[in-house]
C-alpha cells in the first residue's frame, strides 16, 4: 500500500519535453522547476491539473514568481490564479516592442 506520501509521477504529455528522454531522464522532484515551467507554458489543462495534483501550491507559485519563459500574458493568468500580487511577478519586456537598431 502506497504511503500518504508518494505520488504517482504524473502522466504529462511527452511533446512538452521534446529535448529530453521522457519520463526516464527527469527527477521529478529535483527537475520540479523545469517540470512545472514546460506543463504551464505549453501544456493543456490536463496537463495543468495533473501537476496541480502532484506539486504543492508553493512549489508552482515558485516557479510562476520566477520563470523568465513565461509570456506576460501566461504569468499574469496564473498570477490571477493563484492570487499572487500582480507587483512580485517578474515581467520582462514583450519581444514585439523592442526597437530593431537603425542601420
Amino acid at each position: 500500500m502506497p504511503t500518504k506520501t508518494s505520488k504517482k509521477v504524473p502522466d504529462l504529455d511527452p511533446k512538452l519535453f521534446w529535448d529530453v528522454e521522457y519520463p526516464t531522464n527527469l527527477q521529478f522532484s529535483l527537475n520540479y522547476f523545469y517540470i512545472i515551467e514546460r506543463a504551464l507554458m505549453r501544456g493543456s489543462i490536463r496537463d495543468f491539473l495533473k501537476i496541480k495534483a502532484y506539486y504543492s501550491k508553493k512549489q508552482i507559485q515558485e516557479v510562476i514568481l520566477n520563470s523568465r519563459q513565461f509570456s506576460n500574458k501566461t504569468r499574469y493568468f496564473f498570477g490571477i490564479y493563484y492570487k499572487l500580487k500582480l507587483d512580485q511577478l517578474l515581467c520582462l519586456p514583450e519581444r514585439s516592442n523592442q526597437k530593431l537598431w537603425n542601420y
